[in-house]
């Protein structure tokens, strides 16, 4: 079904807010809320949330409302296993057809990261990491491949947000292996490619993972909290 004009704003906000990590992680959307804050009725903010859900990034769970997309550790870990299969095979097609205006561009991009980090700007960090994975579907000419990734992008872009860390030592990890993967290709060494983008992607889903651990230790915490805040008083001694 094609989004409306009024329906696709709506998307593209909502899209934005998710994957620069304003909603967190499971957090409820709510339709009467949603279409007061655009000044719509809740025709659009229905037929947005359903394009979102098309896209992976929100739940819609009947009888009990909508909800920002909230993944288990399994299905991080086989969405990065199908994020590398995705990257890799478009490298190989972009080392194939123009190694050389892939590797201006990732520079390009790097350059752009670099400034980002020296700003401290973490939203736009991860939106130019963001491109910089999404430059060989550009120059690779697949468009299959580029359908696929364009399935599961925003879905990655979320995860970024949310659950990448902002430790100095972590980003200078990351981008040494962005750096890694120029050299390579710059040097058209597809097999070197690969052998980086796993250690990179690998080494992503394994923060999204802990990540995700912490976040469930933190809601166990909480809600135990909650629960003595709710006894108070009523606490007896029963031992």
């Amino acid at each position: 079904m094609r989004t409306s004009s009024m329906a696709y704003g709506i998307v593209a906000s909502l899209r934005a807010s998710i994957t620069d990590g304003a909603f967190e992680l499971g957090e409820p959307l709510s339709e009467d809320a949603l279409a007061e804050v655009f000044s719509v009725s809740r025709t659009p903010v229905r037929e947005a949330l359903k394009a979102l859900q098309n896209e992976g990034i929100v739940e819609i769970v009947p009888k009990s409302g909508t909800f920002v997309f909230d993944p288990s550790p399994e299905q991080v870990l086989e969405l990065c296993g199908f994020r590398f299969r995705l990257e890799s095979w478009a490298m190989e097609d972009a080392l194939r057809t123009a190694a050389p205006h892939t590797g201006a561009a990732l520079v390009d991009v790097m350059a752009e990261m670099e400034s980002a980090i020296s700003r401290e700007d973490r939203a736009a960090y991860n939106r130019l990491d963001a491109r910089f994975h999404a430059v060989a579907f550009e120059v690779g000419g697949n468009r299959y491949l580029a359908e696929a990734y364009g399935a599961i992008s925003t879905q990655v872009s979320a995860l970024r947000a949310h659950l990448s860390t902002w430790k100095s030592d972590a980003v200078a990890v990351s981008m040494r292996e962005h750096a890694q993967i120029v050299d390579l290709v710059r040097a058209a060494d597809a097999p070197g490619v690969a052998r980086v983008l796993t250690q990179h992607i690998d080494q992503a889903g394994q923060t999204y993972v802990r990540a995700l651990a912490d976040r469930e230790k933190q809601r166990n915490l909480s809600k135990r909290t909650r629960l003595r805040e709710k006894l108070g008083g009523y606490l007896t001694n029963t031992a």
